[in-house]
């Protein structure tokens, strides 16, 4: 059996039970327009968060929210697409005729069925055309690249330096960016620096795109986050971003806390959690010690909220969760400071008491490879 043949059948397998049981022909992404406005529209079995199946979804360009299917091949051969928030029907029908590569029909809030009720609704057509290489094909590259094609906003240019300056650039569709360098003294490292960030940029939005269509199949989603350059120099660029995010049915949001770091002298990307010794001298990072002078500069600072102070060191919340909270994977570079915000690595109650604390740079030098090529940030 040929791959292709084996695709199309599993395609089968997983619609059986549905009202879509043969697929093989129409199976596939699709773009194009309902009445005025861009969509993509994807045919074949969802990944459901839910106990309910799904036939397919689509999405509209300017919103990226993917709105689950259900479908229904009727006797004349064509095909009736339900749309469902919650699982429930919202009362949106498709009536849609697949020829080749064309799809095409009509859009109402009526049952699709009945000849009268299409006729007395408010209708828009329905214009669509195959992308090609996905029918009875994997659907995740074409889908993603098609949810990417939309035209990025830049923000206004932030000079930081002579000849360093960066802007955000931004999908306004998840209120979501990352800078992009405009100007810095070594073209190579400022290449290959833009070129991650727009990956990771990508990286993104399609996670956002994944967590909101969860919330279109059961109890809503959203996902705030923000990032910012928390230092750019001729060494160093360090982005933050931290935010909240609720994908579906959850009891209360989460945190969440990300850093990107770059090292300006190779343009390559550095991960302190998977690669300390990027910074750190010793085989074993100091994570402890990192711990203990958080813990410290938390006590002190006068942002955290007095509750979380509450007693004496032996018993406040930093003692309590001492072995808990993560310092790992959420340190960056500040222009005072090494950064640390271990907020999503705690319970929700006490989120708000771990918030980004800034260890001067002095405090951490002892730790840090004279080598590095970061250990200039921790000289006066």
């Amino acid at each position: 059996m040929t791959a292709r043949s084996l695709t199309a059948t599993l395609i089968g397998v997983l619609f059986a039970g549905s009202a879509l049981a043969d697929a093989s022909t129409v199976d596939g992404v699709y773009q194009g327009t309902l009445g005025k406005q861009g969509i993509v529209l994807e045919i074949g079995p969802i990944a459901s968060d839910t106990d309910d199946t799904y036939d397919g979804r689509y999405f509209y360009r300017r919103h990226a929210i993917a709105i689950p299917l259900k479908i229904e091949a009727l006797a004349d051969g064509k095909l009736r697409l339900l749309e469902y928030h919650n699982g429930t029907p919202t009362g949106a029908e498709w009536l849609v005729a697949v020829a080749g590569d064309k799809a095409s029909g009509e859009f109402c809030s009526c049952d699709v069925r009945n000849p009268a009720a299409l006729a007395s609704s408010a209708r828009m057509a329905i214009d669509l055309t195959l992308v090609a290489g996905t029918r009875n094909q994997t659907h995740e590259v074409a889908y993603n690249a098609q949810l990417l094609d939309y035209p990025l906003t830049g923000g206004m240019e932030i000079r930081v330096a002579e000849g360093i300056a960066y802007a955000m650039q931004a999908d306004p569709r998840f209120k979501l960016s990352l800078p992009r360098l405009t100007k810095f003294p070594d073209a190579s490292a400022m290449a290959k620096v833009n070129d991650a960030l727009a990956k990771a940029l990508d990286a993104r939005r399609l996670e956002v795109a994944d967590c909101l269509f969860v919330g279109e199949q059961a109890d809503g989603s959203y996902w705030e986050e923000e990032y910012r350059v928390a230092l750019l120099n001729r060494d160093v660029l360090s982005i933050a971003g931290s935010g909240s995010v609720q994908c579906g049915a959850a009891a209360h949001p989460s945190e969440i806390v990300d850093s990107l770091i770059y090292d300006m002298r190779s343009g390559e990307p550095v991960d302190l959690a998977k690669k300390p010794q990027a910074l750190f001298k010793s085989a074993e990072p100091p994570w402890d010690a990192l711990r203990k002078l958080y813990v410290k500069y938390a006590r002190l600072s006068p942002a955290i909220p007095a509750e979380c102070k509450v007693g004496d060191e032996a018993g406040d919340v930093y003692n309590q969760y001492n072995q808990e909270f993560d310092v790992s994977a959420h340190i960056y570079f500040d222009a005072k400071g090494l950064a640390i915000d271990p907020s999503d690595s705690v319970a929700h109650v006490v989120a708000a008491c771990f918030p980004e604390v800034v260890i001067p740079y002095a405090k951490v030098r002892t730790f840090v490879r004279p080598d590095s090529p970061f250990y200039r940030l921790m000289t006066p």
